[in-house]
């Protein structure tokens, strides 16, 4: 008998089974990580508007596990969701199919109205399952650099201050980053005020979110939004959002984040997001190009803002993974021959 359930704490093993090939090492990390968000069962009953943490489901047939799907409530906004992990056996696309299509019934039934997936753009076949099978639509892409650690200007302008970002600064900012987002992809990304909130007892955990403002206090104006994530306090990924008419010294930014993340740690890297459905952008890969910088994934953006059934045949054979993983890590899915 075929089941869809949420992930058990008692799934361990059978998870570690199901990922053998990725070694002892990688699959115990692999394991922990998944199974420390499926920790809360106060969780699963809350309502859709309270949900804040990563929801696994599996596909279970027997007692053995043939696919594993995760799924991320937008932080500000429960009802914009990620699919943020699938994994099932490769050619087994059913199965990869029956885990979506669960997801986005079970989540949309309880009020979500945006699902969004982003995929390395080379793996056509997975491309092929949420588009074709799964009734997703692509909404633009994005570009991860990695920058070497070169040094960058320090800021000498007095008119140029670097500041925390405050809640206080929500609706200027939000402002701004819907702006920036080119026309005909605002429907499906805009965001709204409380996306940009910041969550109660955020703190340097190995996983938190730096975000600071660019300013000209000769204008009174706030010329960018940058934000720092960390997963491993190793590995930095960079999102910058200009403010639109703008133009901006890129350098004095990199040299502010190299400077602050120095303060926290020594050996780090640091990787730079590039957002194609923004204005600016083109300015801002000029300028990862000149510092040499190395392009190491781009990612088609999903988008389903409504669903509906489709059948389609599979062949089960091998693994497919998909997982929202360090930046480091290129393939978004391994296969087991």
């Amino acid at each position: 008998m075929t089941i869809i359930r949420q992930l058990s704490l008692l799934d361990g093993s059978k998870l570690k089974k199901m990922i053998a090939f990725l070694g002892n090492d990688e699959a115990e990390r692999f394991i922990k990580i998944i199974m420390n968000q499926s920790w809360s069962l106060i969780h699963r009953f809350l309502p859709l508007k309270f949900k804040f943490l990563p929801e696994s489901y599996v596909l279970e047939e027997g007692k053995e596990l043939h696919g594993v799907i995760t799924i991320t409530p937008e932080k500000g906004n429960p009802y914009k969701l990620s699919i943020t992990r699938l994994m099932f056996e490769k050619n087994y696309y059913e199965v990869g199919k029956q885990l979506i299509d669960f997801t986005i019934s079970k989540y949309g039934a309880k009020g979500a109205d945006t699902f969004i997936v982003s995929i390395d753009d080379s793996y056509d076949e997975l491309l092929k399952l949420f588009t074709s099978a799964c009734g997703f639509r692509q909404c633009g892409s994005e570009i991860l650099y990695r920058m070497p650690l070169k040094a960058h200007r320090i800021n000498r302008d007095e008119k140029i201050i670097f500041r925390p970002f405050k809640n206080s600064d929500i609706p200027t900012v939000c402002e701004i980053y819907n702006n920036s987002v080119i026309t005909h992809f605002k429907p499906s990304l805009l965001k709204h005020k409380n996306e940009f909130k910041d969550a109660f007892f955020s703190g340097l955990s190995n996983n938190y979110e730096l975000k600071y403002l660019m300013e000209d206090i000769s204008l009174k104006k706030i010329l960018a939004y940058f934000a720092i994530k960390t997963f491993d306090n190793i590995n930095y990924t960079v999102d910058i959002t200009v403010q639109d008419g703008y133009e901006i010294d890129y350098s004095l930014i990199f040299g502010f984040i190299n400077r602050e993340i120095r303060r926290r740690k020594k050996d780090f890297t640091i990787f730079v997001k590039v957002k194609k459905y923004t204005k600016n952008t083109d300015r801002l890969e000029e300028y990862l190009n000149k510092k040499e910088c190395t392009q190491i994934k781009n990612q088609v953006i999903l988008v389903k803002d409504f669903y509906k059934l489709v059948k389609e045949p599979s062949k089960k054979a091998g693994l497919v993974m998909f997982n929202e993983t360090n930046p480091t890590i290129r393939t978004n899915f391994k296969i087991n021959n």
